[in-house]
């Protein structure tokens, strides 16, 4: 694939779905965004196993709470995980066809599909936020914030 793709390949594309940017054919050019893509995925798949090391602003609150909402946190934390790797590899897929295929001169990148997906991944982390939010404060509510032990 990669002796065959042109000398020039289209590297940003207006809000109208055409190119706008170009720059010549090299490794980085061609293979960054699979490349970004795979290191984005295995951080998800890291995250997902491990959702304790997701850095969010109530990460110490979460680790206080009684187990039975940590885990009902952590499920929704790895839902919300799941839904932004796919939303994020469909995003980085599409980008990536719409190169490859601005390199034999057709043009089908669809700003409003790239729109769609990004406002996708705000309702999720909006999703996400309002859930997690509901869980601590139902268990402050009960009064069981803190471990007893």
């Amino acid at each position: 694939l990669y002796p065959s793709l042109p000398d020039t390949l289209a590297t940003h594309f207006s809000f109208t779905g055409s190119p706008d940017s170009y720059a010549q054919k090299s490794f980085f050019v061609v293979f960054f965004i699979p490349i970004l893509q795979s290191v984005l995925t295995a951080l998800f798949f890291f995250l997902y196993a491990n959702p304790q090391y997701m850095h969010i602003p109530s990460s110490m609150l979460v680790h206080l709470l009684p187990e039975p909402y940590r885990a009902h946190i952590f499920a929704v934390f790895r839902k919300t995980i799941s839904a932004v790797g796919v939303l994020v590899n469909i995003l980085f897929t599409y980008i990536g066809l719409a190169i490859l295929a601005s390199a034999t001169g057709e043009a089908f990148l669809n700003p409003w599909i790239i729109f769609g997906l990004v406002a996708l991944l705000i309702a999720v982390a909006f999703v996400s936020s309002l859930s997690s939010w509901h869980i601590v404060h139902e268990a402050i509510h009960r009064h069981h914030f803190v471990e007893k032990k």
